[in-house]
């Protein structure tokens, strides 16, 4: 009965908030309803321009496959309340038809490449996701321009990649957990900035093939860096400028994390193995990963911003919350009612910006 009342008023907010757009409701969960029970049920029922809306849900809806423009929102990856009910997605699959495409607080996730798109499959944006894959890249694109990847956590055993025909990618203000590469094929259209990249350093290069691309603003954080090592090795004719590297190990392994720019690069204004003072950089609280006061990185950044997550003026938020009012907690107060009585409910929300 909480899940169906918490539908509901959550479909009250939605049409009042999108009242212009018209909107499609998905929930598999038997005891709170949507219109549709798949995602692919909806996307048949939808036009082009339409929004679909996901609930959180204790059952992924499994790998889905794009073939119009449509945004599908989510009301957080990893809402903070007392449900923890996710809105989960596999694989997504796009043609070129699903151009202008948005995904917003989605929890994506599955063992393999998460993000597959068709040649000219233009204008897409990923946008407070939670993406994982754990053996091969989020996404890997040829002849795709437009894209935008925003706000995001990206967690992935490789990270994105590019191929050189692809323009006007930005990845901005997204938390970057991998293990090996994180960025291949960037080029001179290509623009990286705010980004934090907590590295699992294990050997290999940060970057592969990446030419002419524009870094700034980022935070490089290596944190089980063991041996030598340059942060922009697999960049050739990169700009970094205004970012911050560090390595924690390196001083007790008596290494050497290089400056950047290295001799293959080019920018200035870089902050060069220097604590950025982060009052956390693990897990998923709403602390995590702010710089902490006296942090080298607050007010540093090209703008006058912080370098990191929370610079250039946005409001990341870890756990993926959308502009759609969050309910956090409902509570029923009578479970019992007599024949015309009334149903005593109270409920805690809050806005989101």
């Amino acid at each position: 009965m909480k899940k169906l009342l918490l539908l509901l008023i959550l479909c009250g907010m939605v049409a009042n908030v999108q009242a212009q757009r018209r909107i499609k409701t998905v929930n598999n969960d038997p005891l709170a309803p949507g219109q549709y029970t798949t995602i692919a049920a909806a996307i048949t029922a939808a036009t082009a321009g339409d929004t679909i809306y996901i609930g959180g849900s204790a059952t992924s809806y499994g790998d889905i496959s794009v073939t119009k423009k449509l945004t599908f929102m989510g009301t957080a990856h990893s809402p903070d309340d007392q449900f923890d009910l996710k809105p989960t997605i596999g694989k997504i699959t796009m043609t070129a038809a699903a151009a202008g495409s948005t995904f917003i607080g989605l929890y994506i996730s599955q063992n393999d490449r998460l993000i597959e798109a068709s040649n000219d499959t233009h204008n897409i944006s990923f946008k407070k996701c939670y993406l994982f894959s754990q053996y091969d890249y989020i996404f890997s694109v040829d002849n795709c321009d437009n894209w935008l990847i925003e706000g995001c956590i990206i967690v992935a055993e490789d990270g994105i990649g590019l191929t050189v025909n692809s323009d006007n990618i930005v990845l901005k203000n997204n938390y970057l957990y991998t293990a090996n590469r994180t960025i291949t094929g960037a080029n001179s259209t290509t623009l990286i900035f705010n980004n934090l990249f907590n590295e699992n350093w294990i050997g290999k290069t940060q970057f592969e093939s990446c030419y002419n691309a524009t870094l700034y603003n980022n935070i490089f954080y290596y944190r089980n860096a063991t041996a030598n090592y340059a942060p922009d090795d697999g960049c050739f004719s990169c700009n970094f400028s205004y970012n911050l590297t560090y390595a924690p190990n390196l001083a007790v392994e008596a290494k050497v994390l290089a400056n950047i720019p290295g001799a293959a690069n080019l920018g200035g204004n870089n902050l060069n193995n220097i604590d950025p003072m982060l009052l956390a950089i693990d897990g998923l609280t709403d602390n995590d990963c702010r710089p902490a006061d006296g942090s080298p990185a607050k007010n540093a950044g090209s703008d006058g911003t912080d370098i990191g997550l929370f610079g250039a003026n946005y409001n990341f938020t870890i756990r993926g919350y959308t502009n759609i009012p969050q309910i956090y907690q409902l509570n029923i107060q009578n479970t019992v009612l007599p024949l015309n009585g009334t149903l005593n409910v109270n409920l805690k929300a809050r806005k989101q910006d």
